[in-house]
């Protein structure tokens, strides 16, 4: 795949940017180890398959409002109906297909950036997501569903030219739904999954730049 961005600067306080980044192509290959089920004896085969990650677009813009204030936000669209079904091909010639039934869907972010002094700069905001998946269809795998994401972090510059960053970010998502056939034991065999499901993640992140 490949990214094209610009930025466009209206004055020194004020600039808007785009970016887009094109449908990365995945090919994956591995050993897939099935326990015996009441139905089906235990396998271990290769597979492989193929996947294609959608587009998206990137709209930012970023603003002083002070010598200490500055506030950024942005809007990714991204184009998830093209990833329609998920196929894995065995060394036994099957295959098992999992419909994935994207759909598109946006991200907003909205933060604001305090520099405090010289070396430091604190960083807060949050971010919503709508979810690209339908409660029909939902995959136990991926149980994606509309997230809220708030986030802090700090940046301390150890020289002119080298700063160290560091962040945390929690996501929280609505509760979900699931209603998917599944595979258990071998591709052609198959069990109806419904049920709700509740989770939460939790990222911390450091960076380390340097200006060359």
């Amino acid at each position: 795949g490949y990214h094209v961005g610009i930025l466009q600067a209206l004055s020194e306080a004020t600039r808007f940017g785009a970016q887009y980044r094109s449908k990365i192509h995945v090919t994956a290959k591995g050993d897939s180890t099935v326990q015996g089920t009441p139905t089906a004896t235990a396998t271990n085969q290769r597979t492989w398959g193929n996947l294609d990650f959608p587009e998206y677009v990137i709209l930012s813009a970023y603003h002083d409002v002070n010598a200490q204030w500055a506030v950024v936000n942005d809007l990714q669209l991204t184009h998830w109906s093209k990833l329609k079904n998920m196929v894995l091909r065995y060394e036994d010639n099957t295959a098992l297909m999992i419909a994935q039934n994207y759909k598109n869907n946006y991200r907003l972010a909205v933060g604001g950036i305090y520099q405090y002094d010289q070396k430091w700069r604190f960083k807060m905001g949050g971010s919503f997501e709508k979810r690209g998946t339908h409660t029909i269809g939902r995959s136990i795998f991926i149980p994606d569903q509309d997230q809220i994401v708030p986030a802090v972090g700090v940046q301390y510059r150890l020289s002119k030219r080298m700063a160290l960053d560091v962040a945390y970010a929690h996501i929280f998502y609505k509760k979900q739904s699931i209603d998917q056939s599944a595979p258990i034991g071998t591709p052609s065999s198959t069990a109806n999954i419904k049920g709700d499901m509740r989770h939460q993640i939790k990222c911390m992140g450091a960076q380390l730049t340097w200006d060359l």
